[in-house]
């Protein structure tokens, strides 16, 4: 070997091992007995983070060491993960420990064991009922549309109890009993009365789709929540309408809490021409615009029923037909939840439920409960034409007055 490619050769080993040393400091902790060198940079970042963290071990350590009651079986871990996502005060913000992320996706697909009701987000740690599902345990048990729930099993739901927690003590493994209490406004004497139901928990089926034919020319559909596979219930649905020659239609998203923004886009699609169906923005993701096309679109009449808790999918299908004019709105102002929520699963089991973005309508409108949607026809302008609502003791109505006024607007409409 030449002299020169022997320099060469030692030079590139040498310059090899500095990197490689280097490499091995910067990157590979080096362990001396019982201590470790690492990089100084690293070790900044790692002292940063124990002194921004520093308080909250050293009020765990205080818990456990003073606390008059055994700590072993407290979750610290979940409690402070928990409290990251209170700390933004957004309801629909949520942490789920495995045994809620669970319950949570059974949800997602409608199959969990409960009561049967459907409710509003917790205000004022009370939660309002909205709707009894039929044929479940609350269906029979008394309990109306209305009630608001202030106690499970003897125990007040307290204000700065999680919507979720709360939520979480109503279900339970089919076949157990549980007490809620609830509060029930009298009209007659103008006060709240406190009463007490027990019920049997119990597979809770939830249909997605209620549809039926009105009259021999109008038919109705009802979406009762925006969930995993509900386009498909809705396609077969109003295929099974058109299959007894309806001619017009009421599309009814009346106590609908939202659900799913695919799903709502894919039904949008199935009811719009060519337009947008709502926008969505946020800090860490550009502006998206979700648009219908020509391939499907109903070409009857059609209006569509909303309430104080249509929300969130039920808001973005509804104001997507009113920007454009494609149907009237009845009924009374809506939620008011412009928000977006993703769904992340974590690798142990555990999952949460972060608000990312907002919505716009087509004509720009950002829905919120100070700006909620505003139907074209609204109940009390109905009710002064001489359509009354009615209910029976579990507050299912016996004659709905919106609902039979649109009948006979959709039948003007025809003849």
């Amino acid at each position: 070997m030449n002299r020169r490619l022997q320099i060469s050769t030692i030079l590139l080993t040498a310059i090899i091992t500095v990197i490689a040393v280097i490499f091995v400091v910067k990157v590979i902790p080096f362990k001396l007995g019982d201590q470790v060198l690492i990089d100084v940079d690293e070790y900044e970042e790692l002292y940063k983070t124990y002194e921004r963290f520093e308080k909250i071990l050293a009020l765990e350590r205080t818990i456990k060491e003073e606390f008059y009651q055994d700590t072993t079986d407290v979750d610290f871990d979940t409690g402070m993960i928990k409290g990251l996502f209170d700390s933004l005060d957004d309801k629909y913000s949520q942490y789920y420990d495995r045994e809620e992320y669970t319950q949570f996706k059974l949800e997602l697909t409608g199959n969990f064991s409960g009561v049967g009701i459907n409710i509003d987000p917790m205000v004022d740690g009370e939660i309002n009922v909205v709707s009894i599902i039929e044929g479940t345990p609350a269906a029979g048990s008394g309990i109306l549309a209305g009630d608001r729930i202030f106690s499970v099993d003897g125990i007040d739901i307290i204000d700065d109890e999680s919507h979720n927690a709360a939520v979480g003590r109503i279900k339970g493994p089919e076949g157990t009993e549980v007490t809620l209490g609830v509060r029930r406004f009298n009209k007659e004497n103008g006060k709240d009365e406190e009463l007490s139901f027990t019920m049997k928990r119990a597979r809770i089926p939830l249909p997605l789709i209620e549809s039926e034919m009105m009259d021999e020319r109008v038919g109705y559909l009802r979406i009762i929540s925006f969930d995993e596979g509900v386009h498909g219930k809705f396609k077969e649905a109003l295929q099974g309408l058109m299959d007894q020659d309806m001619k017009a239609l009421v599309l009814d998203l009346r106590s609908n809490p939202g659900g799913s923004l695919n799903e709502v886009i894919k039904i949008a699609d199935e009811i719009l021409g060519k337009q947008v169906i709502v926008s969505t923005e946020g800090p860490s993701s550009p502006k998206r615009t979700f648009e219908s096309d020509e391939k499907n679109r109903l070409k009857i009449p059609f209006v569509v029923l909303i309430d104080g808790s249509s929300a969130s999918a039920s808001e973005i299908l509804a104001a997507s037909i009113q920007d454009t004019e494609s149907a009237p709105l009845f009924g009374s102002h809506s939620f008011g939840k412009g928000l977006v929520q993703d769904v992340i699963s974590l690798p142990d089991g555990t999952g949460f439920k972060l608000t990312t973005s907002y919505y716009l309508t087509p004509s720009g409108r950002l829905i919120t409960p100070d700006e909620p949607l505003i139907p074209d026809v609204s109940e009390e302008e109905i009710q002064e034409l001489g359509y009354e609502d009615s209910f029976d003791d579990f507050g299912r109505f016996i004659d709905d007055g919106v609902l039979n006024y649109s009948v006979d607007y959709l039948n003007e409409l025809l003849d």
